[in-house]
């Protein structure tokens, strides 16, 4: 039964395209409210609070000097801090090696 029904959508999409937009444009919802969470639950008064002090930051720095600017200096600070934390596990570990 779901292959013909695949059958029959096919054969609508290849010979009436126009019908198949109508279907689904009553079929489908006119709106959609998505709610999305990357965390096992939503972000607590303390976090949200962060967050906005960070975007206010941003804002403020990007009224100056552009929003591309200022993410630009972020990406680049977080790298440089990165590099060098990378770089200071490695001479730890020659280190621990030049001892054992």
């Amino acid at each position: 039964m779901q292959t013909d029904g695949d059958d029959i959508i096919d054969r609508v999409a290849r010979d009436d395209p126009g019908k198949l937009a109508d279907i689904m444009a009553k079929v489908l919802p006119r709106e959609l409210s998505v709610n999305v969470e990357t965390r096992t639950g939503p972000f607590d008064g303390t976090e949200r609070a962060k967050v906005r002090r960070l975007l206010d930051v941003i804002d403020a720095a990007a009224a100056l000097h552009g929003e591309e600017t200022v993410f630009a200096w972020i990406e680049e600070d977080v790298r440089a801090r990165m590099s060098r934390q990378v770089r200071i596990i490695e001479g730890i570990a020659r280190e621990q090696e030049g001892n054992s």
